[in-house]
C-alpha cells in the first residue's frame, strides 16, 4: 500500500489512515466478494445492492439508486452492523450520477468476519455538505429505510 502515499512523511501518513481508515482497504490483498444482488424500493427510490468486495483492510459495497422523479444527487446515509458485535467505520463515497440515477461505494472498516451477516441500513439520502450542489433540481432529502442482509459465508474466495 506504500505505493499510493509516496513521499508523504510517517507522521503525516498515520494521521491520515488514523483520520481515514477507509484509505487502507483498496490497496490490501482481496479476500473474495459475495454478490448481493438485492432490490429495495422504499419512498419512491429503489436501491440495488450489487456486491460486497471484502479485501484484508476492509469492504465495499456497491451500490445503485434510481428515483421515480427527480431528487438531485443526494449521499446515502448508511450504518453497518453484524450478528458478531463488529463495530464498522462507515463512509459513503467515490460515486455519481444524476437527478434521478446514481451509483457509488460504501467503505467499511475492519473488513467483516467470514461466516458473520452484514447488515447495510441506508437511513436516507441527503445533500452532502462537503460538495456545493451543482444540480438544476435542488435536493429534496429522502428518507428510508432500505436493510440489506448480506452472508459472508457466500464469499467468493480469490
Amino acid at each position: 500500500m506504500d505505493f499510493m502515499f509516496e513521499g508523504t512523511p510517517a507522521e503525516e501518513l498515520a494521521k491520515l489512515l488514523e483520520m481515514m481508515p477507509e484509505l487502507k482497504i483498496a490497496p490490501s490483498p482481496l479476500v473474495g466478494v459475495v454478490s448481493v444482488a438485492q432490490v429495495q424500493g422504499v419512498n419512491g427510490v429503489t436501491i440495488e445492492v450489487l456486491s460486497l468486495e471484502v479485501r484484508e483492510a476492509g469492504a465495499f459495497a456497491f451500490w445503485r439508486a434510481l428515483a421515480d422523479r427527480n431528487i438531485g444527487f443526494l449521499q446515502p446515509r448508511v450504518s453497518i452492523t453484524d450478528d458478531r458485535g463488529t463495530q464498522y467505520h462507515v463512509v459513503a463515497g467515490n460515486g455519481g450520477g444524476n437527478e434521478r440515477s446514481w451509483a457509488g461505494e460504501i467503505a467499511m472498516t475492519p473488513a467483516p468476519p467470514t461466516g458473520a451477516t452484514v447488515t447495510i441500513v441506508v437511513d436516507g439520502f441527503g445533500p452532502d455538505e462537503r460538495i456545493p450542489m451543482l444540480s438544476r433540481v435542488p435536493p429534496t432529502p429522502v428518507g428510508g429505510p432500505w436493510r440489506f442482509a448480506v452472508d459472508t459465508r457466500d464469499i467468493r474466495r480469490r
